[in-house]
C-alpha cells in the first residue's frame, strides 16, 4: 500500500490506537498491548512509514476524564467522544487534504486547469 500510494504522489501513514484495557491498567508490567505498540514502531520506522501515535493522547485522557467517556462499556470500541478525540487530533497532524487547499491561479495563457479533486 505504501508503494502504491507513493507511486501515486500520496502520503501514507499509520494511526496507532490504544487498547482500552492496557490504558486502565498503567501500572502493571509492559502489558502485551504496550508490546505491540514498540514492535509496530519498530516496523513502521524500518519501512520509513510516518506513525501516528495516538496512546499518549488516550492515556492523559483516560486518567484525567475515565475510559467511559471514550470507550464504549466493555468494548475496545469508542464512543463520539472517542471518535471526537482521535479526529481532532488527527487534523493536527495530517497536512491539509486537496479539498482544504485553495484552486490553483489560473494561468497567465488560458483558463485554469480543472482541479483534479471536484
Amino acid at each position: 500500500m505504501r508503494d502504491a500510494l507513493a507511486a501515486r504522489g500520496t502520503a501514507f501513514a499509520i494511526t496507532l490506537l490504544p487498547v482500552r484495557q492496557a490504558l486502565e491498567a498503567p501500572g502493571s508490567p509492559e502489558p502485551p498491548a504496550q508490546q505491540t505498540r514498540r514492535r509496530m514502531h519498530a516496523l513502521t520506522a524500518q519501512l520509513g512509514i510516518r506513525t501516528l501515535d495516538a496512546w499518549d493522547l488516550f492515556a492523559a485522557a483516560v486518567q484525567r476524564d475515565g475510559a467511559a467517556r471514550y470507550f464504549r462499556p466493555q468494548d475496545i470500541h469508542f464512543t463520539a467522544q472517542g471518535h471526537r478525540l482521535v479526529a481532532d487530533w488527527l487534523a493536527t497532524q495530517l497536512p491539509p487534504t486537496r479539498r482544504d487547499m485553495a484552486p490553483p491561479a489560473a494561468a497567465a495563457s488560458g483558463p485554469a486547469p480543472t482541479p483534479r479533486w471536484r
